[in-house]
Formats: C-alpha cells, sequence, structure tokens
C-alpha cells in the first residue's frame, strides 16, 4: 500500500502549470489581471488563480455566457465591453464570477494587495476630475458594449438549445 504522505515524482510539483486547462487558466487570469490594472505577467498570481478555480461554478449556463466568457478572454479592450455589458444583463454570470475570484486573488496576494487596498492622496480637483473621467469613459464602454454584444445576444438568445437548464 503506497505512503500517502510520501511525493509522487511523476506528478509536478505543487502550483506548476502542467495542463492545457491550466495554462488556459492562467492565460485567462493575465488577461483578467491586465483588465482589473494589475501586472498580468506574475506567474505566482496566475498559479494562485487556477488553484483558487477549481472551487469556483465556472460552467457557462448557456451559449451566450460561454460567448461573452470567450469575448472577456480576448484581451483587456475585449473584456471591458463584456464586463460592462454582463454587470447589466449576467450580474452572477461565469464572466463575473471569474472576475471577482481574480480580484480576490489580486488582493491578497502580498505582491498586489497594497494596489488594491491602499487610498491614494489627492486634492479634491484631482478627484472630481477622475470621477468625471471614470464616468465618461464608464458611458463610452456602455454604448460600444450594447452596440457590439446586444445583436449576439438576441441572436444566442433566439436560437434553440442556448440553455443548459432546458
Amino acid at each position: 500500500m503506497p505512503d500517502p504522505g510520501a511525493r509522487d515524482d511523476r506528478r509536478p510539483p505543487e502550483g506548476a502549470l502542467d495542463g492545457e486547462h491550466e495554462r488556459t487558466l492562467a492565460r485567462e487570469f493575465g488577461v483578467f489581471a491586465h483588465y482589473l490594472g494589475a501586472p498580468s505577467d506574475d506567474r505566482r498570481l496566475a498559479e494562485a488563480y487556477v488553484r483558487c478555480h477549481a472551487s469556483l461554478s465556472s460552467a457557462p449556463d448557456d451559449r451566450f455566457d460561454a460567448w461573452l466568457l470567450a469575448l472577456a478572454q480576448g484581451g483587456a479592450l475585449r473584456c471591458a465591453l463584456a464586463d460592462c455589458y454582463a454587470r447589466r444583463t449576467r450580474p452572477f454570470g461565469v464572466l463575473r464570477r471569474k472576475l471577482v475570484l481574480a480580484l480576490a486573488v489580486l488582493e491578497s496576494m502580498p505582491q498586489t494587495h497594497a494596489a488594491f487596498d491602499t487610498a491614494v492622496a489627492s486634492s479634491a480637483v484631482a478627484a472630481w476630475v477622475s470621477l468625471v473621467a471614470l464616468g465618461v469613459r464608464w458611458g463610452v464602454t456602455s454604448v460600444a458594449a450594447v452596440l457590439v454584444i446586444l445583436p449576439v445576444h438576441l441572436t444566442l438568445a433566439r436560437s434553440p438549445a442556448t440553455s443548459r437548464h432546458g
């Protein structure tokens, strides 16, 4: 009987990205981290995301959910469009769950938590200018997201067998 505490040399070390699925998740995390404003090339962050991903219900609810996730995986700009649209139409969908997981990893890791948990001192004028710029950027992104994604959403909603729930 094998010793359960013995190391199995056939398995990669814990945290190593050994399979195609793990490498895909690491690339996905890189896109999400970049979109969230964090370094996207830190291997330890990606490994933490892959480990935590196992606890996530990450199966898309339907074909549109899967399409939205695939769009977001295409880069930070696509992720911004998909996230903006998902905020209103799929707040509990797979994309939002994965983004929350990526943010949780970034907030909890020593190399990135300060960027998310530290207030930045600024004048009242700078704060207002920043808020206005954020609002304008959100408005432009929202309009672009609706123009790009709504036609696909409507098309997939009309096609048969779009839900795994029946």
